[in-house]
């Protein structure tokens, strides 16, 4: 029993039309998962550099609080160093004060980062998603 050629013509043109359908929508499939790994790691990226800027901030203000004690015997004199960390408040005593809160902040906006991107892992891992 053989079909006849308006039937094959109609078998023929709907599966080519399911074909191009699956193809369409693998191309869109492709698309949202390349769109989905570009907003990943970027979030990623930032991640990282919100570490980079704190452990940076950090250095950078422990090194000024390095500076300012080394320094402070030159400007103050010896007899003058020893009421610089008593009860008055003084340039370098300010300074300094001022230095290691920066150096913590910047410690902090480290560790923030390391709590993110540490969350960021775990979240892909619960979901089944390979990192």
């Amino acid at each position: 029993m053989t079909m006849n050629a308006p039937a094959q013509q109609t078998l023929a043109h709907d599966a080519a039309l399911a074909s191009e359908h699956v193809l369409k929508s693998a191309v869109a499939l492709a698309r949202a998962e390349a769109k989905l790994l570009a907003l990943r790691a970027r979030a990623e990226f930032i991640s990282a550099l919100i570490v980079v800027v704190g452990v940076a901030t950090a250095g950078l203000f422990v090194a000024l609080c390095l500076v300012i004690l080394a320094l402070s015997p030159l400007v103050l004199g010896r007899e003058t160093m020893a009421r610089t960390f008593g009860s008055e408040l003084t340039p370098v005593g300010l300074s300094l004060g001022m230095s290691l809160a920066l150096a913590l902040g910047g410690a902090a906006l480290a560790w923030s980062g390391v709590r993110r991107l540490r969350a960021g892992t775990t979240r892909e891992n619960d979901t089944g998603a390979t990192t």
